[in-house]
């Protein structure tokens, strides 16, 4: 086992980095002491990671900040303007 007991995970990038099964599993044994999760293997979720006090979900919102919903919406338009040939690059 690499991870120490008493681990936090965190997971705000893809839902498929995590094994759903084997995050209850180790929230059962105490391996792991808690979780927050951001994305999930497939949404909207229903699974019973929502059964543990330990456990914090929310609903694919980590990327809703000022900043990051600026960069977003920049990187669609200059996207869209290099798909359309309309940049010097």
């Amino acid at each position: 086992n690499i991870m120490k007991p008493g681990i936090y995970i965190l997971n705000a990038a893809r839902g498929a980095l995590i094994d759903e099964k084997v995050l209850e599993k180790g929230l059962i044994s105490g391996k792991v002491a808690g979780a927050w999760l951001d994305t999930f293997q497939d949404e909207p979720y229903k699974g019973k990671l929502s059964d543990f006090e330990q456990v914090i979900l929310t609903p694919h919102i980590g990327s809703y900040t000022i900043e990051g919903r600026k960069k977003m919406e920049l990187d669609s338009i200059n996207n869209l303007l290099d798909g359309l040939g309309l940049t010097s690059k």
